[in-house]
């Protein structure tokens, strides 16, 4: 898997992403989420015609959804709080290309904005779907 990771972010020796994403679960603000991590292609076992697919690995975490209409245009951001997006205890950085479900709906990400300290990741969709082949 191709691996995109934030080192945690400390300043003035705290881990301000862990203690925003923290906060916000204990005060109940944000909803669950998954974001889908996509790979380079990857061979198709057993197809002759040497077809890939795309591998997605799906990482739990927790975000906040805004929508809006945009010159007659659906527009989603999805605010993932970044210290939530763990494989292990490697934090993972959503980059467009990978997909992010939240309130039912899979949404492909077509930009990243994050902050300094990698607490929230703004990540803007314009379309609904699988991604591209």
């Amino acid at each position: 898997m191709r691996k995109t990771t934030a080192a945690t972010t400390r300043i003035g020796g705290l881990d301000l992403a862990g203690q925003i994403a923290a906060g916000m679960k204990a005060a109940k603000v944000g909803e669950a989420a998954t974001l889908l991590k996509r790979t380079s292609r990857v061979p198709e076992t057993g197809n002759i015609a040497g077809k890939t697919r795309v591998k997605e690995t799906q990482i739990p975490c927790r975000g906040l959804r805004k929508e809006v209409m945009k010159n007659g245009q659906r527009v989603v951001t999805v605010s993932l709080f970044g210290a939530s997006i763990l494989i292990g205890s490697d934090r993972i950085v959503p980059v467009p290309g990978d997909a992010v479900t939240i309130r039912g709906e899979t949404f492909q990400i077509e930009a990243v904005k994050d902050d300094p300290a990698a607490a929230v990741y703004r990540c803007t969709t314009t379309t609904v779907g699988t991604g591209p082949r």
